[in-house]
C-alpha cells in the first residue's frame, strides 16, 4: 500500500479521485494476503503526458455504432469523429486516442471493441478478476490502452515511462534499518 501510494506521490496523481490513478486490492495466492496494486486511470496518463511540454492537445474516446467516424492512415492521416447526437448513440463499436504536438505533429491509435477485449486478455492479468477495471470500466481501461499505444509515438516525459513500467504491478515496500 505505502509503495503504490509513494507512486502516485511522486508522480502528482490523486489516487481514486478523478480517475487519475487507484490503488487496488488483489488477493496474492501464493503468499496468500492481498497486496496493493497501482493502476493508472486514462485521466493520470494524460496528465502526465500533458506535462512534457510537447503535447498541444491529448484525447481518448469511445465510439459507438450510432457516431459518424472515419480513420485514415497514410501520407495523409484523418481522424473524423461526429457523435450522434439525435438519440441513442448505440454500443460501443471501438476506442482511441489521439496525440495533437505543438510542433504540428499528430498520432493517433483506433481499437476495436474486439481488439480491446483482446488487449485486455493479454497484458493485464487481472482481466479475468470479477473485480477487475476491465469489467467495472471497461471503457476507460480500452482508451487507456490506445493512450498506451499513441503515446509509444509522442515523445514524452520520464513521467509517463515510469507510469507505464509500474502501471498494474506490485511495488514492493521494503523496511530498512533507516525506516
Amino acid at each position: 500500500f505505502y509503495a503504490s501510494l509513494m507512486q502516485c506521490a511522486q508522480l502528482g496523481l490523486t489516487p481514486n479521485v478523478n480517475g487519475e490513478a487507484h490503488l487496488i486490492p488483489f488477493k496474492n495466492n501464493k503468499k496468500g494476503y492481498y497486496e496493493c496494486q497501482f493502476v493508472i486511470g486514462y485521466k493520470g496518463l494524460m496528465k502526465l503526458a500533458r506535462r512534457s511540454g510537447e503535447i498541444a492537445s491529448i484525447d481518448a474516446q469511445t465510439v459507438y455504432e450510432n457516431d459518424e467516424f472515419v480513420l485514415e492512415y497514410g501520407f495523409e492521416p484523418k481522424l473524423i469523429h461526429k457523435p450522434y447526437l439525435k438519440g441513442e448513440r448505440g454500443k460501443p463499436t471501438g476506442f482511441y486516442a489521439a496525440v495533437l504536438l505543438k510542433d504540428g505533429g499528430r498520432t493517433s491509435y483506433y481499437m476495436t471493441a474486439k481488439e480491446a477485449e483482446a488487449y485486455g486478455k493479454r497484458y493485464s492479468k487481472s482481466y479475468s478478476m470479477s473485480d477487475s477495471p476491465w469489467k467495472t470500466d471497461f471503457e476507460s481501461m480500452a482508451k487507456k490502452s490506445c493512450l498506451r499505444q499513441a503515446l509509444k509515438y509522442a515523445p514524452t516525459s520520464t513521467d509517463v515511462e515510469s507510469a507505464l513500467r509500474t502501471d498494474e504491478n506490485v511495488l514492493e515496500y521494503k523496511k530498512t534499518d533507516e525506516n
